[in-house]
């Protein structure tokens, strides 16, 4: 993964044109990387500069564009690396996008998606040439994993949290909103407002106005041209320093490693959800609240031998324990360790530690004893 901080409010036109000098230096001249964006990247010159350097480009379409006839799509399917299928109804040709007014023209590929339940299009523009149009439909329609992992991210581990309380001078130059202009804006709403309610009072009852009703809707209208005029004139955006002269901004260095930690474990925690779908029928939509709750539920913890066996709380449904079941099973199959021991992990529930617990009794009972239980370790 490679990871910067952008300056707020930069644009995704402007960071895409860093995004491949950088990429560029790690993979080297051979490889033709792939870039999947959405439409906050738009820019026909962009896709034309990112193919000369060795990219390729997956978009979506932006701004009206003609449909597709019903008979130009056919049904494919993709099968992902889960081994999932999709299916979908594309239609797959050749487009020229014009830009710089008219005056130069992007060549690409397009990709439309029907939804058959609506009728509604998606057009993806592309630069790449896979004989299946699936397989780049699903490229950017699993995009939305990213939106979804971090708003998993922010809602579970924490990702918006603030965890370190340093700061440095912020830049000074830097563009920012204009607050003057939001003011100004705020204003030309309420006289805009004030003339709509002279125009509908100059309107009731089909009657001819009064004087004073028209010279008050006359006063309105030149009041709301001279308030345009006025914020026309005023800039979009000024320096930071004329705005807030001593502004300070967070280190980020710190929380980088923070953020690295909780990925690596949300790593871990989709291992193992693809773990639990053997055993779980809902898998797919439950898994991560299932190890949400194993993860809260209560443990022993008691060494036998070489040995640590973590006894887990059954679930709060049957099905749930079930799949915590799978799952410990599946885990000491690669007989893990304790991190900095030579202890072996052993995962089970309290139910099938029950069970193993009567067996072992019962075998110590054929041979004339019982083996006393060793006292446990607090969690």
């Amino acid at each position: 993964m490679l990871v910067w901080s952008a300056p707020p409010g930069a644009s995704l036109v402007a960071e895409l044109y860093l995004v491949t000098a950088k990429v560029r230096q790690l993979v080297g001249d051979k490889d033709r990387p792939t870039i999947c964006f959405d439409r906050g990247g738009w820019s026909p010159k962009l896709f034309k500069e990112l193919g000369l350097k060795g990219f390729e480009i997956i978009t979506y379409r932006k701004g009206p564009a003609p449909k597709e006839p019903h008979a130009a799509f056919k049904a494919f399917t993709f099968t992902d690396g889960q081994g999932r299928t999709h299916d979908y109804l594309l239609a797959d040709r050749r487009v020229s996008i014009s830009y710089d007014g008219g005056r130069r023209r992007f060549a690409c590929r397009q990709i439309t998606r029907l939804d058959k339940a609506t009728g509604h299009q998606t057009q993806i523009l592309t630069t790449r040439d896979d004989g299946d149009p699936a397989a780049i439909a699903h490229m950017m329609f699993s995009r939305w994993r990213q939106e979804n992992f971090f708003r998993y991210m922010r809602a579970h581990y924490g990702l918006d949290a603030l965890d370190s309380y340093r700061a440095d001078d912020d830049d000074p130059k830097r563009a920012v909103t204009n607050p003057a202009r939001r003011d100004w804006h705020r204003v030309l709403a309420e006289t805009r407002r004030s003339l709509q309610e002279a125009g509908g009072k100059a309107s009731v009852g089909g009657q001819r106005p009064s004087k004073e009703i028209l010279d008050t809707f006359a006063d309105a209208k030149a009041e709301v041209e001279r308030l345009e005029q006025a914020c026309s004139a005023v800039p979009t955006n000024v320096k930071l320093a004329v705005v807030h002269p001593d502004a300070r901004r967070l280190v980020g260095e710190r929380k980088r490693i923070f953020d690295a930690i909780r990925m690596a474990t949300h790593d871990a925690e989709s291992s193992l959800a693809r773990l639990l779908s053997p055993h779980y029928a809902r898998a797919e939509d439950e898994a991560k609240t299932l190890h949400r709750e194993a993860f809260k539920s209560p443990a022993d913890l008691q060494m036998i031998g070489k040995e640590l066996h973590v006894t887990i709380s059954a679930m709060s449904s049957r099905r749930g324990t079930r799949a915590i079941e799978g799952l410990c099973e599946e885990l000491n199959t690669t007989r893990p360790t304790y991190p900095g021991t030579e202890l072996t992990l052993v995962y089970s529930t309290k139910s099938q530690r029950r069970l193993l617990d009567d067996d072992r009794t019962m075998q110590s009972g054929r041979r004339g004893h019982f083996s006393p239980r060793l006292p446990r370790i607090p969690a």
